[in-house]
């Protein structure tokens, strides 16, 4: 039984974490966009709701883009300070375009997030 749950814990929290990740090239510059690892996801999930605890979906692209944007060395782009800058952005900005490949790289569905 011990061999057994050994076994399991090995397939499942002993494999190194695959993250899904994609190169996006924005005015001649790469950027790495990386699926979330459960904390940042539970981060952007809880930074994405307004008072009344709905989703708004313009924190949720800046939070996704703060939290998942990474250099091609692994570093992060963006910081919660960024946050003032990137809402005076124009709609359609770096910010739309990296968040919502973002989510599609995450599989988000919206409203399943907001229900839970």
């Amino acid at each position: 039984m011990a061999n057994l749950r050994k076994l399991l814990r090995d397939a499942t929290l002993g494999k190194k974490a695959q993250f899904k990740e994609k190169t996006i090239n924005l005015e001649d510059q790469d950027f790495v966009i990386r699926q979330p690892n459960l904390r940042d996801r539970q981060a952007l999930i809880e930074k994405s709701r307004n008072k009344q605890g709905e989703m708004d979906m313009v924190s949720f692209l800046i939070q996704s883009v703060i939290l998942c944007t990474y250099t091609p060395e692994g570093e992060r782009v963006f910081e919660q300070e960024d946050v003032d800058a990137m809402l005076n952005l124009p709609a359609g900005s770096f910010v739309e375009k990296l968040g919502n490949e973002i989510a599609e790289l995450m599989a988000v569905d919206e409203e399943a997030e907001v229900k839970n």
